[in-house]
C-alpha cells in the first residue's frame, strides 16, 4: 500500500517541476484520481490549464484518452462519435463510439461552458452516472476522471443553465498568473518543448487506490461535524447539493488514505473541502473560513493571525512607499498607520506565543510567528527608523 501511495507522491512531484506555484491543484489532482471524481480548472489563458491535464493523464499508462476543446457549434457527432450507417438502415439510431468520449477512461474538455444543449445533455449522465443513452439504450462508460477547463464561470441565465454540469464536478480550482518573480524566471529558463516523463501510473493503480481508499472510516463524530459545517455554510449563504456531500466525503477518504490513514480525522484532512463546496471562486473566502472554524479551529486562529497582521502591517509599507516623495502630511499618515500596525503585531505575537498547540502543529505556530515577526521588523526598520537590535 506504501508504494503504491509513493507512485501518487511521485506523480506529485514530478508535475510540481513544471508547473509552479499549483501545489493546491496538484494535490486536487491525485484527490481526483484516487476517488475517482472529477475537477474544474478555472483561470485566464496562458495559465497552462490545457498542458496540465494532459501531463496529467500521460502520466497514467494504457489509460484511454479524449480531449476536446468545445465551441458553441461542436456538434454531438464530434464527442459521441458518428451515427452508424448500417444501423441507420435498419431504424436505429447508433453511435459508434469507438474513440470518443464515452470510450474513455480520461477525458479533459476544454471550455466546456460553450458546449452546446445537445452535447452539455449528453455530458450530463456520463458525468454523473457514467451511463450514455445510445439509440434509447444505456450504456454504461468506463470514465474515470474529467478535467473540465474553462477561462470563467458564466453568469447570469447561462449559468443557471450550466449549473447542473458544475454540480457533477465536486473539485473546483482557479490558477492565475505566477505571482513570485522567482517562479518567473525559472519560467524563463526552462526550454519551450519539454519531454514529458513517462508513465508513473496506470489504471489498475487507480482501481487498487479507489478500492482501498473506500474502506476509509467515517468515524461518528466527522459526520456530526459535517452536520454542523453544513448549518454553518448555510447560515453564510452557501448551499452545496446533498449530491456534492456525499461526492466530498469520498474525497475526504481519499484524503485520508493518502495520509495512510484508516479513518477520515478533519483536523488533518479538512481542508480539502475548501475546493469542494464552492459555486463561485468569490465564495472560496468565507468558505474557508467556516470550514477551518468549524474542522480545525486551532488551525484556523493561527491562519488568521497572518491574515491580521497583513491587513494591519501592509497598508503602513504601503503608504510609506507612496508618501517617500510626498508632503510632510503623507508621511505623517503613513507614520501614524505603522504605530497603530505595531501595536496590532505586538498584540498579535503576544496571542500567538501564549497559544495551546499541540506538538503537531508547532510548525504552523513557528510560520505565523515568523510571518508577524517578519512584518513587524519591516515596520519597525522602513517606516518607524528603528535598527534591529
Amino acid at each position: 500500500m506504501d508504494d503504491l501511495r509513493g507512485k501518487f507522491n511521485a506523480l506529485v512531484g514530478e508535475l510540481a517541476t513544471r508547473f509552479l506555484e499549483r501545489d493546491g491543484v496538484l494535490r486536487g489532482v491525485v484527490l481526483a484520481l484516487v476517488s475517482r471524481q472529477h475537477l474544474l480548472l478555472l483561470g485566464p489563458p496562458g495559465t497552462a490549464k490545457s498542458e496540465l491535464a494532459r501531463a496529467v493523464t500521460a502520466a497514467i499508462g494504457g489509460a484511454r484518452l479524449y480531449q476536446v476543446v468545445l465551441t458553441r457549434f461542436t456538434v454531438p457527432e464530434e464527442l459521441f462519435g458518428p451515427v452508424s450507417l448500417p444501423a441507420l438502415e435498419q431504424g436505429r439510431y447508433e453511435r459508434i463510439v469507438t474513440g470518443r468520449l464515452p470510450d474513455a477512461e480520461l477525458v479533459f474538455v476544454d471550455e466546456w461552458s460553450k458546449a452546446s444543449p445537445a452535447v452539455l445533455n449528453s455530458l450530463l449522465s456520463i458525468l454523473n452516472e457514467r451511463l450514455f443513452s445510445n439509440d434509447g439504450q444505456l450504456q454504461s462508460v468506463p470514465l474515470w476522471t474529467a478535467f473540465l477547463a474553462s477561462t470563467e464561470l458564466p453568469d447570469g441565465e447561462e449559468a443557471r443553465e450550466l449549473a447542473a454540469v458544475v454540480d457533477r464536478v465536486p473539485l473546483r480550482y482557479t490558477a492565475g498568473y505566477l505571482r513570485e518573480d522567482a517562479s518567473f524566471c525559472r519560467l524563463m529558463q526552462r526550454p519551450l518543448e519539454e519531454t514529458p516523463p513517462g508513465p508513473l501510473l496506470a489504471m489498475d493503480d487507480l482501481r487498487q487506490a479507489r478500492e482501498e481508499s473506500s474502506r476509509v472510516d467515517v468515524p461518528q463524530a466527522v459526520a456530526d461535524a459535517l452536520a454542523l459545517l453544513r448549518r454553518e455554510l448555510r447560515s453564510e449563504g452557501l448551499v452545496p447539493s446533498d449530491r456534492r456531500w456525499r461526492w466530498s466525503v469520498e474525497i475526504l477518504r481519499a484524503a485520508a488514505w493518502l495520509a495512510g490513514a484508516a479513518a477520515i480525522d478533519l483536523e488533518r484532512d479538512g481542508d480539502v473541502l475548501i475546493d469542494a463546496l464552492w459555486d463561485t471562486p468569490e465564495q472560496r473566502p468565507a468558505l474557508a473560513g467556516v470550514v477551518r472554524r468549524v474542522a480545525d479551529p486551532l488551525r484556523e486562529r493561527l491562519v488568521q493571525a497572518v491574515e491580521e497582521a497583513e491587513e494591519a502591517a501592509l497598508p503602513a509599507l504601503e503608504a510609506h512607499t507612496a508618501a517617500a516623495s510626498g508632503d510632510a502630511d503623507a508621511r505623517t499618515k503613513a507614520s501614524k498607520l505603522a504605530v497603530e500596525a505595531h501595536a496590532k503585531l505586538r498584540r498579535l505575537q503576544a496571542s500567538l506565543d501564549g497559544l495551546q498547540v499541540p506538538g503537531s502543529m508547532e510548525p504552523q505556530r513557528a510560520s505565523s510567528q515568523a510571518r508577524c515577526n517578519e512584518l513587524l521588523q519591516r515596520l519597525l526598520a522602513d517606516v518607524l527608523g528603528v535598527k534591529p537590535s
